[in-house]
């Protein structure tokens, strides 16, 4: 057996374990049995057969064909679930324990523990910031610490400044949280968004803080007008990335002339002087034609007014 083979029987033997695994998930699922939910026998019984023959490494490149037709249709059935979200999803069999909480967890269930532990990073830092804010009024330093009250100042007015993004940042993760859940439930988390979910984080503290230099209150129904405050901005912002470009958008079309293509006018470039001699020299012509009065004048001036015409 050549090493191209080796490597061509290892990969169908990769694709016929995913393919086991998504009819299992099937099986699982009702999707066998149930209302609307039909795969055709001939899909399992070759998907069966194909198991069985990469096993003993005895399949034929027929074999193999019949297998990958089966497969895409499979695939097709079940998408968006497919193999790689279903590995992604699975509880590992270890246990978990005090010390190792991430033991046993499917990697999408870690994913999801860390944006527990981000949300609960963001929700710290503004209650810190009102813990602050209520300590502030009460607070008496003591005689030998007189810049406690200070020092407590410092930190309530950085926070203060950082309040609107850290909304921001909790809007996103909570955003982020709903959806994570609901994809691990259907099966269909995909791994390979997580860059994409941790850009929404990153835009979301961005756009908590942004926002409030451009809005400060949200229309409502009619003719109404609801005033929010900036932390509360900040949450809807992040929770909805979508409304700060909207908002920037609008300003932009506002603020800015609507300039397009069409709407500039090109410069006409002024006729050559050789165009413009030509055309005085056949307006002459014709003057001189209206005037003329025998037909022999005429009859010439045309032959010449023709061949103007032509060499124009």
């Amino acid at each position: 057996m050549t090493e191209d083979t080796k490597v061509g029987l290892t990969q169908f033997q990769k694709d016929v374990d995913d393919a086991k695994l998504l009819l299992h998930y099937a099986y699982s699922s009702g999707w066998v049995k149930g209302p609307g939910k039909k795969i055709e026998d001939e899909i399992i019984k070759t998907i069966e057969m194909a198991f069985d023959v990469a096993q003993n490494d005895t399949a034929t490149a027929e074999q193999r064909s019949e297998f990958e037709i089966a497969y895409r249709d499979l695939s097709n059935k079940l998408s968006p679930v497919n193999a790689e979200t279903l590995r992604v999803t699975s509880e590992e069999s270890s246990k978990r324990t005090v010390l190792t909480p991430f033991k046993g967890v499917s990697r999408a269930g870690r994913w999801s523990r860390m944006l527990m532990l981000y949300t609960f990073v963001f929700a710290s830092a503004i209650l810190f910031n009102e813990y602050l804010n209520i300590t502030i009024g009460q607070f008496t330093p003591p005689d030998d610490e007189p810049f406690a009250l200070l020092n407590i100042l410092n930190w309530h007015i950085a926070l203060s400044v950082m309040v609107p993004f850290l909304y921001g940042g909790l809007g996103a993760c909570v955003f982020l949280l709903r959806s994570c859940h609901l994809f691990i439930h259907k099966r269909t988390f995909d791994e390979r968004r997580i860059s994409e979910y941790l850009n929404r984080i990153l835009l979301g503290l961005v756009s908590g803080g942004v926002i409030t230099l451009f809005v400060n209150e949200v229309a409502g129904d009619g003719d109404d007008v609801i005033q929010l405050s900036a932390a509360a901005l900040g949450f809807l912002t992040g929770y909805n990335n979508e409304f700060l470009f909207q908002t920037l958008e609008r300003i932009a079309q506002a603020l800015f002339p609507k300039i397009g293509v069409n709407s500039i006018r090109k410069e006409q470039e002024p006729p050559p002087a050789e165009n413009a001699q030509a055309t005085e020299f056949v307006k002459d012509l014709l003057v001189r034609h209206e005037k003329a009065t025998d037909q022999a004048s005429k009859d010439l001036i045309a032959e010449i007014l023709k061949k103007a015409k032509d060499s124009l």
